[in-house]
């Protein structure tokens, strides 16, 4: 009798278990030597490094002209990650109230953005 399920119950072991290791290697891709020293790097350059400083001082000189209560929402939605609901509760305003803060407050940014963009040009 357990003669009868031993060559099933072994097949469906060893088909499992080639389907485990073929889901595996699916997942990897490996890389040959001369891919790797074509793949560019994912690390930004040096020029753009300075070009990322500098936008990122120029988006705070901006912000630093709005209102205080839409750089409040900004920085808690933006530079902190929180939703408009927690930045609601932080701030006491209301959700709609936080949503139009930041809209306004972004669209005057891209506005200053723009403008700050075409003095130095």
């Amino acid at each position: 009798k357990v003669r009868d399920h031993v060559a099933p119950w072994l097949y469906t072991v060893c088909r499992n278990r080639a389907l485990d290791i073929q889901r595996k290697e699916s997942r990897m891709n490996p890389i040959s030597e001369p891919m790797m020293a074509v793949t560019p790097s994912e690390e930004p350059n040096p020029s753009q490094r300075l070009e990322g400083v500098e936008q990122e001082s120029q988006v705070l000189a901006c912000l630093s002209k709005l209102p205080d209560n839409q750089q409040e929402v900004i920085r808690l939605k933006f530079q902190d990650g929180l939703s408009y609901k927690e930045v609601s509760e932080i701030t006491g305003k209301s959700v709609s109230h936080v949503g139009v803060l930041i809209h306004n407050g972004v669209k005057t940014l891209r506005e200053n953005m723009s403008d700050l963009a075409k003095e130095v040009s």
